[in-house]
């Protein structure tokens, strides 16, 4: 890849990152902390594993703590994901409303149609 992709690619993500965080910063910042969450819970459950197979200690409460942070991180990923999907078909809509079709009148004439229904507006 050459540095000028690279930093296409940035500029990308850049712009979606601050678009999703416009959207619902809340949400935004409870997803990266339970994703950073289910990391540190991952990396717990290796160091925790490697002592249960030493015979150190029962990783049973361990386990629940995981699948509370999963659920978690779950319903605030699709809570986040809802609120993306909204403001995109709201935003898209809002685009729709500012299209024009053209209409093929009898004599002949073209004339511009507002594609939105005119009382909608």
């Amino acid at each position: 890849m050459k540095n000028s992709d690279i930093r296409k690619t940035k500029e990308i993500i850049k712009r979606i990152m601050k678009y999703i965080f416009h959207i619902s910063p809340k949400y935004f910042y409870l997803n990266i902390i339970f994703t950073i969450l289910i990391g540190l819970t991952s990396a717990m459950s290796i160091w925790s594993t490697k002592l249960l197979i030493n015979g150190i200690v029962n990783i049973n409460a361990n386990n629940n703590f995981i699948q509370i942070i999963q659920s978690l991180n779950s319903y605030i990923n699709s809570k986040h994901q809802l609120k993306i999907d909204y403001k995109m078909s709201m935003d898209i809509l809002e685009k729709c409303g500012e299209l024009y079709l053209l209409h093929q009148g009898q004599f002949g004439t073209t004339d511009k149609v507002p594609f939105c229904h005119p009382e909608r507006k």
